[in-house]
């Protein structure tokens, strides 16, 4: 049978990227934008409009995925790499607090 409706849950497990745990509203939403494809990168408007090009607006000669903006894509190493510090900063703060 044909049916119109999508299914209303992703069965597909969670991508085992760095922002799987939301700690914010705003992670939390990246993760929805990125879970139902939604996330606006130029994979998927080449893939629903064909009249772009899929490749890194940054200049990187990958094709442009949440998965290469996150994880992958250079130019956001720096950004990531703070991140990850004041994580591990905050942690230690936390952790002697509770010693």
């Amino acid at each position: 049978t044909l049916t119109l409706l999508p299914a209303l849950y992703d069965h597909h497990p969670p991508p085992p990227y760095r922002y799987t745990k939301a700690s914010s509203t705003f992670s939390a939403v990246v993760q929805l934008y990125t879970r139902s494809c939604q996330l606006d990168t130029a994979a998927t408007r080449f893939s629903r409009h064909n009249g772009s090009t899929p490749y890194c607006h940054f200049g990187c000669a990958s094709i442009e995925t949440a998965h290469h903006l996150f994880i992958s894509c250079y130019h956001f190493q720096g950004f990531q790499d703070e991140f990850s510090q004041h994580v591990l900063r905050q942690t230690e703060k936390l952790l002697s607090k509770a010693e």
